[in-house]
């Protein structure tokens, strides 16, 4: 019996989101001297031959500290950056999300206010992700953009060393089921949201 599948259409303004902001990353990383215009332009063509983002080359050639990269980038996206070293997570916020599905997103619940959940990725772009816990939780999500290492690191601080099973697996199970409409918006749309965030996030 095949298990039925879920279907959540995904915000229009989350959408703008999804198709990155390579252009403002790579002003801001120049323009914060954070990269120098040559590295910008090596770790771009590189990038571009494997298929990589242009997050990871800068990472991998080790242009820059890696939080001042992910700081880039979180602005870039217009997200916040947390640092994520030393911190505690309580058991009861830990809980809301699944081992397994922590693991394979590379993602870390962080704290909840209210209805909403913050969670940590390194991947501004995971939108799907981002809406699957929305759907699946029935809470308000907030991503916050952490380095990768430290979310690994964290994932097996607080949910060990990653031997055992998820206690919830009918939420992971629901989780891997869930379909995500990624219905395109209109340009204008579009227009009117980017120009919304601009006025918010550059004032």
């Amino acid at each position: 019996m095949n298990t039925p599948t879920h279907s959540w259409k995904i915000p229009p303004h989350l959408q703008l989101r999804d198709c990155t902001m390579p252009d403002r990353f790579s002003e801001i990383l120049v323009n914060k001297g954070i990269i120098s215009q040559e590295q910008l332009t090596e770790a771009t063509k590189v990038a571009g031959d494997s298929g990589k983002k242009l997050h990871e080359e800068i990472l991998r050639l080790g242009y820059a500290p890696p939080a001042r990269v992910m700081k880039a980038l979180a602005k870039a996206n217009r997200m916040a950056f947390t640092d994520l070293e030393g911190m505690t997570v309580p058991d009861e916020v830990i809980d809301l999300v699944p081992e397994s599905v922590a693991r394979e997103n590379t993602i870390l619940p962080l704290r909840e206010e209210g209805t909403m959940l913050q969670v940590a990725t390194s991947d501004p772009t995971d939108i799907d992700t981002q809406e699957k816990l929305r759907f699946i939780l029935n809470r308000e999500v907030e991503m916050t953009l952490a380095m990768r290492d430290q979310i690994v690191e964290s994932i097996n601080r607080h949910y060990g060393s990653g031997d055992g099973e998820s206690a919830d697996s009918m939420l992971t199970q629901e989780f891997t089921d869930t379909e995500i409409d990624f219905t395109e918006t209109t340009v204008e749309q579009e227009a009117a949201l980017k120009q919304d965030e601009d006025e918010r996030y550059d004032a």
